[in-house]
């Protein structure tokens, strides 16, 4: 069984948030709390597994609270704002919820928690959904669509089919968050999805050029080229 906890300032949203976690029997609502220092003052004596976490309420935000959270407390994000905090890079969340909840989210979500026993998961899931802002536009993007981020000054560019947004961060504290598996530090300033890479090439000194889905072509340093070609074949 996971113990979870709600937080967020708005009774409606927590009445359907229980009402939806009806449907999955593994979870326990152990309590709401209606703000951040509600919260707080409940987190000894319950102790949840886990805490589905509004983004913004009066007072302390629920990022600042999620920062202050001990490791072994999964978190799970809920927002009804289209603007995404970028930082949820840099704490361990399950998922991002967009408010209204649908179903079908929220038990992707909840499969992610696991069993309570489970080890806290190190790097985000590939389909860990973000928002991120195009122009005028907001839209909902997954990690695995994700081409490749690239190091702006303070900011980080994501690149995706829509085209490019900013978020803001370095890219070395983000790629603390991503696996390895799918996601290669190229060089200084840029990380690429390894499934979007569509060919390599030698480059200088030992170098690779590799290209890119989107026709974006990225240099891979001579130190990540030789990892490259150990793990992958690459001549």
């Amino acid at each position: 069984m996971i113990k979870v906890l709600l937080v967020d300032d708005e009774r409606i949203a927590r009445a359907e948030l229980r009402r939806l976690l009806q449907a999955h029997p593994t979870v326990e609502i152990i309590g709401e709390a209606i703000d951040v220092a509600d919260a707080g003052r409940q987190m000894d004596h319950l102790r949840p597994d886990a805490v589905f976490l509004d983004m913004e309420m009066p007072g302390e935000s629920g990022m600042a609270f999620a920062r202050r959270l001990p490791t072994h407390v999964r978190i799970i994000f809920c927002t009804a704002h289209s603007a995404f905090a970028t930082e949820a890079f840099e704490v361990n969340a399950v998922d991002y919820l967009l408010k209204p909840i649908s179903p079908e989210a929220l038990s992707r979500a909840v499969s992610r928690l696991g069993c309570s026993e489970h080890p806290r998961v190190e790097y985000l899931p590939p389909d860990f959904a973000i928002i991120l802002k195009f122009g005028n536009a907001s839209r909902v993007v997954r990690l695995r669509d994700i081409e490749r981020f690239e190091s702006v000054g303070n900011y980080v560019a994501v690149h995706c089919r829509f085209g490019a947004a900013l978020i803001v961060g370095t890219i070395a504290r983000l790629e603390q968050r991503l696996d390895p598996g799918h996601f290669l530090r190229a060089n200084r300033a840029e990380i690429l999805r390894i499934d979007a890479i569509v060919n390599v090439e030698n480059g200088y000194n030992g170098s690779l050029s590799a290209r890119m889905e989107s026709g974006a072509v990225t240099e891979i340093s001579r130190r990540q080229a030789q990892w490259m070609r150990a793990k992958m074949a690459v001549l």
